[in-house]
């Protein structure tokens, strides 16, 4: 892991009247945005909050999001959480009214924030988050192997032996019993505002088949666009292989423990044969590694290095889920309650007429409007 750097810089909203108090809010980026664009994420969010009336002190948070290409998504999730140990001390260094405005993958940093280190905020709100919704909301994790995000050739085998369900063979206190996403970010829900888009493309989960191919997602007329990342990126844990290498780890997931010869150690007719899963604890049917996995005893960032690169998620991103009837209030920025005049995309069968993962930034604010106006009233920003 190389160095992280967090930079942060005060914008501050002046011409505001005196009477209320200025909340302190702090943004923070996606994955995948260089230092460059960070700033331009900040100016443009900065300039559409403030003309949507927010009485603020604005401060850009630059994490470190892009290491190495863009595919290498997971290694980014574990920064997430390396970011979030370092950004908590410094947001409750601020007097005041705070509150947390947060993008994408930004929304793991805030939320990890919060829940492991005590990050204190009026609000959190959430834009097309790419956090697993079952974070929030546990019974939204889908067991069937119909669903596409468990891997076709572990179809076959009985979920007990996934690595998804390996956190249920160890009592609490056990490290190994946190090796789940389910219920991760609860403590963030009394705070949390989830702004989620059922056109995200990024956060889209593919349905033409059960599982997407790497190159599901191009498109003829150049918006290979991210489409379906976010569910490849899940899909393909513990895929790395000499030939199967973008977008994959090596770290557990849906990768099967093999013999020298390279063979499967488990056969599902073997796997489904087993009625005490307990023997699963130690014989696993996947591939544990690193073999740090199998501590009893690890430290928060241990644990979420292996969320981040190992642990499949079973459920939708909460940026493209509603969350309304679980505790977190919900807007669906895919709306034309949110999306103004006509949308300045053409629809080309694909994209077109969608609010896409980015566009909270890249449409002009003329269509985005309605969603600044929401945040500002639903952070209390215009007080």
């Amino acid at each position: 892991m190389r160095n992280l750097v967090i930079v942060f810089v005060a914008f501050f909203a002046t011409v505001r009247p005196l009477a209320a108090e200025k909340a302190n809010v702090f943004f923070i980026h996606g994955a995948n945005v260089s230092e460059q664009n960070a700033r331009a994420w900040a100016s443009e969010m900065f300039k559409r909050l403030w003309h949507s009336g927010a009485n603020m002190e604005f401060y850009p948070v630059a994490w470190e999001s892009d290491i190495g290409p863009s595919y290498n998504y997971q290694v980014n999730v574990s920064n997430a959480f390396v970011t979030a140990s370092r950004l908590a001390p410094y947001v409750n260094s601020i007097p005041g009214r705070r509150v947390v405005i947060a993008h994408s993958l930004g929304t793991m940093v805030a939320a990890a924030a919060i829940q492991d280190y005590g990050m204190q905020v009026e609000k959190l709100i959430m834009l097309n988050s790419a956090i697993p919704s079952e974070a929030f909301a546990p019974s939204l994790a889908n067991l069937s192997p119909a669903n596409g995000l468990v891997h076709d050739e572990w179809i076959g085998y009985t979920n007990a032996c996934w690595t998804s369900e390996w956190h249920k063979l160890f009592p609490s206190g056990d490290a190994r019993s946190a090796l789940t996403w389910r219920g991760r970010f609860t403590s963030v829900i009394p705070v949390a505002v989830n702004f989620y888009s059922s056109g995200d493309e990024v956060l889209e989960l593919y349905t033409d088949a059960h599982n997407p191919s790497w190159y599901n997602g191009f498109s003829p007329s150049g918006n290979w666009g991210e489409r379906y990342s976010w569910h490849k990126q899940e899909l393909y844990k513990g895929r790395k292989s000499l030939l199967g290498f973008i977008g994959t780890t090596a770290w557990s997931g849906w990768g099967f423990k093999s013999n020298m010869l390279g063979a499967r150690v488990w056969s599902a007719e073997d796997a489904n044969a087993i009625t005490d899963f307990s023997v699963f604890s130690t014989n696993m049917v996947f591939n544990p590694n690193p073999i740090s996995i199998t501590n009893a005893v690890a430290t928060r960032l241990e644990i979420d290095f292996h969320l981040a690169q190992g642990i499949p998620a079973l459920s939708p991103p909460t940026g493209r889920t509603d969350l309304n009837n679980y505790g977190i209030v919900s807007f669906n920025m895919n709306t034309t309650d949110y999306m103004a005049n006509t949308w300045p995309r053409p629809d080309d069968g694909q994209l077109g007429g969608r609010f896409l993962h980015s566009d909270i930034k890249n449409v002009a604010y003329f269509f985005v409007h309605p969603v600044f106006r929401k945040i500002v009233e639903v952070g209390g920003l215009n007080q």
